[in-house]
């Protein structure tokens, strides 16, 4: 066929080709930017967290035993996460050190892989819910954001970037069930995989689906098939948890004991309100800067006059979201890395509202989030530059956001003034904008705060990239030990150990020391003396350990 205008000359294949390339050119952009982001120097500093420890530790006795049924870390049968947190990323992380050897990279490699695929499956999720355009800056979002990236995530040795992977996708192959009515067996099977990840969160998609099926009158008529699929899955995905509860009975309903009491909040230290404080403040030190935007974007695309069906789907996501942070609000235990998951769809939220603001006009809760955002980067402060995340584990590394000056200089005004009547100028100013521009104003609008945001996320996600050689006190010190060992010298027991994590200790000393735990030893600890918790004593030495070591075996 002929095209009907004369203006330009058409090629077989052309329109076919630059379709495919712009389909397939935000993917690649997106992966340019991982990679160097996420793999640059990946083994080049020391460990970070106990978790880091335990789940190398594991896969690497399984890689020389040969026994991948056990789990254990540095002669300790771990029963609690026999159950909890097994057994396949053990196992894909022995043929990691099958392959490759025992190190820092085989250790952190499929962290920071699903962390590049989680940013995929944002992208992809986003695609099916938007366009290309919302779908990239979704996946720039979450790839910008600093917890994403350091805290107990992608550049770290932990299951979190593969639930949030995990997370994503499910949600995704729900959509296409309720929409669609296919990939049933897709969607029962990444439920079986998360049970065979870390078996408490299946509770969290499974709860948003059947709020889906209860709220939503057009998914209801999947609900049947749905429930049968994965009435035939179950059986797969509990068959680890099934032989080792035969084997290990009396050790499993210990541990059942201690799951119904976290998940009652019994053993809370606090009550559900902190709980979600602490999330709340997690949140904006995490996804700093977008935090201050994203309830604002919720909102925004959530109410917004759509397609009919549409806001349906976004109502899928958002209870998704809710489904997880109901469940950690509920629970006795609170961790940071816990909200990670939910970081792809608040970025799905996000990079959604930043192209419907691109795209039409803005309204009152734009102008509100713009202010908001612009007040936040000028008076609230982050640790950027300084801002080691390597340097100690997630759980007490500190996350402080504070009020302070402009741009963090010293301007002789209270910073609650500041930002007051930095916000009233704010708001002023955007009011004045936009009767000078009109109808371009929103475009404008979503210009800048899209690139000012992303501007100080990315900043705030390289910085820490100077600090891949650090080493911790602890991994220099073992590094002495071995000095001097190999050098044939004698050591003189006890040896004092600088650090009080009991996972990281053993990951550095089990398999050439015994350990003790002496801090309430007052001969160790007399009144007004440095604190010593551990001591290292010559292998095959110390028959009978203390108490709270063998209570460390069991979680």
């Amino acid at each position: 066929m002929i095209a009907s205008s004369a203006s330009s000359p058409s090629f077989p294949g052309h329109s076919s080709r630059s379709a495919a390339l712009a389909d397939v050119a935000p993917v690649i952009l997106l992966v340019v930017l991982s990679v160097p982001l996420l793999f640059a120097g990946l083994g080049s500093y020391s460990l970070v967290n106990g978790d880091e420890a335990i789940y190398h530790s594991v896969a690497e006795h399984m890689a020389r035993s040969g026994d991948w049924q056990r789990i254990d870390f540095k002669g300790q049968h771990r029963i609690y996460d026999t159950f909890m947190n097994a057994p396949i990323q053990y196992w894909a992380r022995a043929g990691l050190i099958t392959a490759f050897g025992s190190n820092y990279w085989t250790m952190r490699f499929l962290s920071a892989l699903f962390g590049l695929a989680s940013v995929l499956a944002t992208y992809r999720l986003v695609l099916r819910l938007a366009d290309r355009q919302a779908a990239f800056l979704a996946g720039l979002l979450q790839l910008t954001t600093f917890q994403f990236v350091y805290l107990h995530s992608a550049r770290t040795g932990e299951l979190e970037p593969v639930l949030a992977f995990l997370f994503t996708v499910t949600l995704l192959l729900f959509l296409r069930i309720v929409e669609d009515d296919r990939s049933y067996l897709a969607h029962h099977l990444c439920l079986a995989l998360l049970l065979n990840l870390k078996l408490p969160l299946v509770i969290v998609p499974v709860a948003a689906e059947l709020a889906c099926f209860a709220l939503l009158p057009e998914a209801r008529s999947r609900f049947r098939r749905w429930a049968l699929s994965g009435l035939l899955i179950v059986p797969l995905g509990l068959a680890w948890h099934g032989i080792q509860m035969i084997r290990l009975w009396d050790s499993f309903l210990v541990v059942v004991n201690s799951m119904g009491a976290q998940a009652s909040g019994s053993a809370a230290k606090g009550s559900p309100a902190a709980n979600l404080l602490f999330y709340a403040r997690t949140l904006l030190f995490g996804s700093f800067p977008y935090a201050l935007v994203q309830p604002f974007a919720v909102a925004g695309v959530f109410f917004a006059v759509r397609r009919p069906g549409e806001r349906a789907r976004w109502g899928i996501v958002a209870l998704f979201a809710a489904a997880h942070l109901v469940f950690y609000v509920g629970v006795a235990k609170h961790y940071p890395w816990y909200v990670i998951p939910v970081y792809p769809l608040l970025c799905a939220f996000l990079g959604v509202w930043l192209r419907d603001l691109w795209r039409r006009e803005e309204g009152p809760l734009a102008l509100a989030a713009a202010t908001t955002a612009g007040v936040g980067m000028l008076w609230m402060g982050v640790a950027t530059a300084r801002y080691n995340p390597f340097s100690k584990s997630a759980h007490v590394i500190p996350m402080r956001i504070q009020w302070q000056g402009w741009f963090g200089l010293e301007t002789g005004v209270e910073a609650w003034v500041g930002a007051l009547a930095s916000a009233l100028l704010f708001a002023g100013a955007l009011v004045l904008l936009r009767r000078l521009l009109g109808g371009h104003f929103h475009r404008v609008l979503a210009l800048a705060l899209g690139v000012s945001m992303i501007a100080f996320a990315g900043v705030r996600v390289v910085m820490p990239l100077r600090h891949l050689d650090h080493q911790s006190k602890l991994a220099r010190f073992e590094a002495e030990l071995a000095a001097q060992r190999a050098a044939g010298e004698s050591l003189s027991y006890p040896i004092d150990v600088p650090e009080r994590s009991l996972r990281v200790i053993r990951f550095y000393f089990a398999d050439d020391f015994d350990i003790d735990y002496v801090g309430d030893d007052p001969a160790v600890n007399p009144p007004g003396s440095p604190r010593v918790d551990y001591q290292l004593f010559e292998k095959g030495s110390r028959e009978a350990l203390h108490p709270r070591m063998t209570r460390d075996a069991l979680f």
